[in-house]
């Protein structure tokens, strides 16, 4: 019978955490306090405040007048300065503004607020990383060992990374040892403190007083001076080894050396000094699957398919993280679920779901009737057929009228959203906008929105999607437009241009023609086109885009260039506009004799040529040779050889194809009528506004023409069937 309250509380033990890669072990323990009746511990109420020291020190930073320094700073951090003061002393300080290089002296304190992070170097080797709306103190403690740092987390959350020596981190519990390399995430919130192992493997010795931990197969009591040594396992069962000492598992004794299965997770347990107890938990405190409603959910509607790993829930009202296995579960609106990097899970009510991939965090439900929202992860959201769903996440939200679906990306300082699919728009605490289907827009933390590069109102000119081109523009970047019937029809689609590793998307919004801007550079770009409401996956047209800068005016050669090529061994290239180049090869340093013999071969194929002559050189006229690769040699009648040469003749696209004489830059007013001439070069036709422009002599054309109203610009198009396509761009005057 339960007839009194505990006067010491116990810690949960969580759901072990199944590793985010293979060699990982993750493991979390939670300080919330228990109330289950007759069971004690000493075991204080902090487990958040930690005590570290770098492996092979003896003094902490091996004599460093400071603890830590703080190495970076973003958004908004503040500083406590409290060393050296008295209590009555330390309630006075306020907190101020932090600065990178800002040394911390034992009792010194950094605050995060919303959105902002830091990370702090510990001399001696390591760091801590702050999360947002944190608070973490840096101490020094003494011990047998020697000083020691201590790091009291109080509020939010912080990561350390171990040094390459490995490090020991002094627990409320008892002493904790890392290996190198280690990353362990230090958490507290309303009271309830846990540690993650992240990375790398841990061996924790239990302090002076005997602890109890409520596991997931009952009460374990380990006493003082017990070793427990955690590491990752594959499959779904987890191993219990008692190594040395004695322990009573259900009530009978195990003798040393056994190994249990468990089926808790991905996690294994070595008892490898002292005894321990574990008995099954009392009926009562099992705990309880949610009724079941008529259509199958829980009581407040939210269904859980966890797939990939388990995950962990704390349930309203609750501080302990308790195991969710891979399965269909139930949960509360209010629940908490976080998943680790190997974990995903669809979470559904009333129609709507939310596919979260890990490591991710979210919470079931809300007020002003949120569907869910999240502060980490990758979550896909779909609203239900006959109403629309709210999503949370920091810096506001995201609406999806019925039938719609979402992407939403989470990182530290905010979260993109994507419309996949119907109406989406963002609504954060500063701004909001309505997303085309197809488009993204960045929510930071603070609420702001960034759509990005928007697109332009008016363009330059209009090409068909899938065309490629080069662009010749006297003021980019160029604002350009994508007709997309010919690959999408009248419902329009989406253009990714992709610029190096930055991708922009533009959206036709319904519209048959996509509105982009293009700066210098080489650019790729692909169309997906709009079906039923929704982006399809498929690729509907492509192309490639150069920018130039060109005003156009430069003249063109009027007599094929010379080059001379020396038979050295080295390999040659040639790049040539509108006439082949006349080509002199040289055996240079040639030994003296009465004949000599070029040998010329096309290594793409074809028979080698011979050229005999009384000096060691050969002229190719303009035109003999034409594009491809050459391979040159010299031979003399005495024996001798040069050393063979390569030789590429190739086009060069980025040299002007034409000179625009008229109109000038900026002189052409919309609506007039205007002359359109220039020089191109031998082999290219010259088109503007879909019209051919004849040739005259010399290669000159000309032609009148009424300047359009819906562009900014005239666009003389040259096109070459070997060398493709290029637009020379005369901008209109203002209007």
């Amino acid at each position: 019978m339960m007839s009194k309250p505990p006067t010491h509380p116990t810690y949960a033990l969580s759901a072990p955490v199944p590793p985010a890669r293979p060699g990982c072990m993750r493991l979390a323990t939670t300080g919330r306090v228990q109330s289950p009746w007759g069971v004690r511990s000493a075991v204080p109420a902090v487990l958040a405040s930690l005590v570290f020291a770098a492996l092979g020190c003896s003094r902490f930073g091996c004599g460093s007048d400071h603890l830590a320094a703080v190495h970076a700073v973003s958004g908004d951090v503040g500083f406590r300065g409290l060393a050296a003061k008295s209590p009555s002393e330390a309630s006075t300080v306020a907190w101020e503004p932090a600065n990178k290089g800002q040394k911390l002296y034992d009792g010194d304190g950094i605050k995060t607020a919303p959105g902002a992070t830091s990370i702090v170097a510990i001399e001696g080797g390591g760091n801590v990383e702050i999360g947002p709306e944190s608070i973490v103190y840096f101490k020094l403690s003494h011990s047998d060992a020697g000083d020691a740092f201590a790091l009291d987390v109080t509020l939010g959350e912080a990561v350390l990374q171990t040094a390459s020596s490995g490090m020991r981190l002094q627990t409320s519990i008892g002493l904790a040892q890392f290996s190198v390399d280690s990353r362990v995430r230090f958490s507290s919130e309303e009271g309830a403190a846990a540690f993650e192992v992240e990375a790398g493997m841990a061996l924790l010795q239990v302090g002076a007083q005997a602890i109890e931990v409520q596991t997931e197969i009952g009460l374990a009591r380990f006493e003082p001076g017990t070793q427990l040594r955690m590491d990752a396992v594959s499959g779904e069962k987890a191993n219990l080894t008692l190594e040395i000492g004695e322990a009573v598992l259900n009530g009978e004794s195990v003798e040393a050396g056994t190994r249990f299965a468990i089926d808790v997770g991905e996690l294994s347990f070595a008892i490898a000094v002292g005894p321990a107890e574990i008995a099954p938990p009392p009926e009562d405190e099992v705990p309880e699957e949610p009724a079941e409603s008529e259509d199958g959910l829980g009581s407040e509607g939210f269904r859980l398919e966890v797939t990939g790993a388990p995950l962990r829930i704390r349930a309203p009202g609750t501080k302990a993280l308790a195991a969710m296995p891979v399965g269909t579960h139930q949960a509360e609106a209010g629940s908490v679920i976080r998943l680790t990097r190997r974990g995903s899970a669809v979470v559904s009510a009333n129609g709507s779901a939310a596919n979260v991939t890990g490591p991710a965090e979210l919470t079931l439900g809300g007020a002003d009737g949120l569907f869910a929202s999240a502060s980490q992860g990758r979550v896909e959201v779909t609203s239900a057929a006959s109403e629309p769903a709210v999503f949370g996440v920091k810096g506001g939200k995201v609406v999806l009228k019925a039938s719609s679906q979402s992407l939403v990306q989470l990182s530290r300082s905010g979260a993109v959203v994507r419309n996949r699919k119907g109406a989406v728009s963002v609504q954060g605490h500063i701004d909001q906008i309505k997303l085309g289907l197809g488009e993204h827009a960045t929510l930071f933390n603070n609420g702001k929105i960034d759509q990005g590069d928007k697109p332009p109102e008016r363009v330059a000119l209009y090409v068909v999607a899938g065309e490629s081109f080069t662009l010749r523009d006297p003021s980019p970047p160029t604002a350009v437009g994508f007709r997309l019937t010919r690959a999408c029809g009248e419902s329009g689609g989406l253009v990714e241009v992709k610029s190096g590793a930055r991708t922009l998307s533009y959206s036709s919004k319904g519209s048959p023609s996509v509105h982009t801007r293009l700066t210098p550079g080489s650019h790729t770009y692909r169309v997906r086109c709009f079906t039923g409401g929704s982006l399809g996956e498929k690729e509907a047209a492509s192309g490639r885009i150069r920018v130039l800068r060109d005003s156009g005016l430069a003249q063109l050669p009027r007599s094929a260039p010379s080059t001379r090529v020396d038979t050295d061994g080295r390999n040659y290239t040639i790049l040539y506009q509108n006439l082949l180049p006349e080509i002199r090869v040289v055996w240079p340093k040639a030994p003296a004799a009465s004949a000599y013999k070029l040998t010329a071969k096309r290594v793409s194929g074809g028979s080698p040529e011979t050229f005999s002559s009384a000096k060691p050189t050969h002229v190719f006229a303009g035109g003999d040779l034409r594009e491809g690769r050459y391979e040159f040699t010299f031979s003399s009648n005495t024996g001798k050889a040069s050393k063979p040469t390569l030789l590429v003749i190739d086009f060069d696209n980025a040299a002007p194809k034409a000179s625009i004489t008229s109109p000038s830059q900026g002189s052409a007013a919309p609506g007039s009528t205007v002359e359109v001439s220039g020089l191109a070069m031998a082999g290219w036709s010259v088109a503007v506004e879909g019209k051919p422009i004849p040739m005259g002599a010399k290669h000159r054309f000309s032609t009148e023409l009424t300047v359009g109203t819906q562009t900014d610009a005239i666009a003389i198009r040259l096109a070459h069937p070997a060398h493709g396509v290029h637009y020379y761009l005369r901008h209109t005057s203002k209007q």
